[in-house]
């Protein structure tokens, strides 16, 4: 049986291809250890989608997980920022009724100079006065 190569620009490649064709279909049935080989490579497959099948379920539940305590954590910050909010908003009021009781404590009414205890003549010196003496 005569054999043609099919020609092509790049015959070698061509050539080398056909050639391990011819030999493959030539070659006897598999042996029972490449058969077997070949078994334990498909298991090895197999377990290997299986773990990664149950890594896929951890990473899964580890996201929701995550992502029910972002949302707690998305919660708290909003009612943490409404109650620093009205915090802010009683300190203003505060400040505001201290710098009015500032001013009416030291303010110009309170600047007019009284006369102290010490300052006011007795009452001795006032009937001296009246007096005339």
């Amino acid at each position: 049986m005569a054999l043609s190569i099919p020609s092509s620009s790049d015959g070698t490649i061509n050539e080398s291809h056909y050639l391990e064709s011819l030999e493959r279909e030539s070659s006897p049935a598999l042996s029972d250890m490449e058969r077997q080989d070949y078994i334990d490579q498909i298991n090895d497959l197999k377990a290997s989608n299986r773990r990664l099948i149950d890594m896929i379920d951890t990473l899964k539940q580890t996201l929701d997980s995550v992502t029910a305590s972002n949302k707690r954590n998305e919660e708290l910050v909003v009612k943490l920022t409404v109650q620093i909010d009205h915090l802010q908003k009683m300190v203003k009021n505060l400040e505001d009724k201290n710098q009015r009781h500032n001013k009416h404590a030291f303010g110009k009414s309170s600047l007019k100079k009284h006369k102290r205890a010490d300052e006011k003549e007795s009452r001795e010196e006032e009937k001296e006065d009246y007096d005339g003496n």
